[in-house]
Formats: structure tokens, C-alpha cells, sequence
């Protein structure tokens, strides 16, 4: 039982770090997982066919763009309750420093719940597609996915749950 509960620990750690780096650089995580299926597929091909291997690594780098997007619009979703956030102040910034803050997601929020907690400026609103209420030390904040600058795992930043 001892061993199973060491594997489970390694593996939720492997995957919290894997859910940041993913998070941190989308850009690596969608070429990343796109040479995963297409780079066995061209080596086997090599063996049988050059010309499909190279067709294979062509069809790879026209999908990377649209993947890379796809990729990309899912980084709202690698934020979960309870993870600690770093994000921008941006009300706060000066003209030669930004000031960061961070906080505890404790919900995430559609634009329009975010327009009904009233907590966001509506003109800013239009750009943005998920936001997350935090608890920080000044107080409870609604924070767009844009500001958000790295996450950390609840576990690591000594939280329960």
C-alpha cells in the first residue's frame, strides 16, 4: 500500500507540473504534443515510404498554427480552485514598473458573471473571455486571465484541499 501511495504522489506532482509548464508556455506544450504523435509516425514511415514520411512531417507543421491556438485557448482551464496565482496589478503599474500580486482562486468566472459581480471595469470587460475570483492579502479581486502571469499548485503553496 506504501508504494501505491508513492506512485500516486509522484504521478498528481508529475501532472501539477506538467498543467504549469503547459500553462507558462503553450507555445512548447502545442509543439510538444504534436511532435509526440507526428515524430514516431514520420520514423516509421522512413522505413517504408520517404515520400509519405516527409508528406507526414509537412501535414505536422501546417496543423502546428491551428493546434497552437487550440492549445492556447485552453489555458483558462489549466487554472483550477485553489491554486495560488501570480498576476499583474495593472491599476497599480507605473510607467517604468509593474507590481505583481499573489492570490487564491477561489471560483472562475464567465464574462458575464464577472459583469454581475460588478468588481471589473466594463470597458476593459470586452477583450477578455475567463476570469477567476482571488483572495489576497488586499482583499477579495477579479482578475482576467490576461494578468495572470504563473500558477502554483495548492500543495506547493502550502494550502489544503
Amino acid at each position: 500500500m506504501q508504494k501505491l501511495v508513492q506512485w500516486w504522489v509522484t504521478a498528481t506532482s508529475v501532472a501539477f507540473a506538467l498543467r504549469m509548464i503547459a500553462f507558462e508556455r503553450c507555445d512548447l506544450a502545442a509543439a510538444t504534443s504534436l511532435a509526440v504523435i507526428a515524430v514516431p509516425a514520420v520514423a516509421v514511415m522512413l522505413f517504408y515510404n520517404a515520400v509519405w514520411a516527409a508528406a507526414i512531417a509537412a501535414a505536422a507543421a501546417v496543423l502546428y498554427l491551428p493546434w497552437r491556438k487550440v492549445v492556447c485557448a485552453k489555458r483558462c482551464a489549466m487554472i483550477r480552485r485553489f491554486d495560488t496565482i501570480e498576476y499583474a496589478l495593472v491599476e497599480a503599474s507605473d510607467d517604468y514598473r509593474q507590481r505583481f500580486e499573489t492570490g487564491v482562486v477561489l471560483q472562475r468566472l464567465s464574462p458575464a458573471e464577472a459583469a454581475a459581480s460588478k468588481l471589473y471595469d466594463p470597458q476593459l470587460m470586452d477583450a477578455e473571455r475567463c476570469f477567476f475570483l482571488t483572495e489576497s492579502q488586499s482583499g477579495t479581486r477579479l482578475v482576467a486571465l490576461a494578468w495572470v502571469t504563473g500558477i502554483e499548485p495548492a500543495f506547493l503553496a502550502g494550502e489544503d484541499g
